[in-house]
């Protein structure tokens, strides 16, 4: 099988996976994420575009062009996903007015 080049490098380096975790990661305090190593994927799809636009192994795997056709069309989804105006604001701001 043969793979592009871009990918040659991908699988010609030995990436080794996390220790097994047989926690309840949800329930632990920060200090025990911290010991052991817990790292949290971003949360919202802003923080995954920015993470993305930082990630060049990705990057070069997926291509210059399509990353970029990629990181722009979720940062232009998620503008418009913060300028919308859920069920909960109305419920929780709106008597304010």
């Amino acid at each position: 099988m043969q793979f592009p080049a871009c990918m040659s490098s991908v699988f010609s380096e030995t990436i080794m996976p996390p220790k097994n975790i047989d926690e309840n990661i949800q329930k632990m305090t920060q200090e025990r994420r911290d010991e052991l190593q817990v790292e949290e994927l971003p949360r919202t799809l802003g923080a995954a575009t920015a993470e993305l636009e930082k990630d060049e192994l990705l990057i070069s795997v997926l291509g210059k062009e399509l990353a970029e056709k990629i990181i722009k069309a979720n940062k232009k989804e998620y503008k418009e996903y913060c300028m919308q105006v859920t069920d909960w604001e109305i419920n929780h701001y709106l008597y304010r007015l």
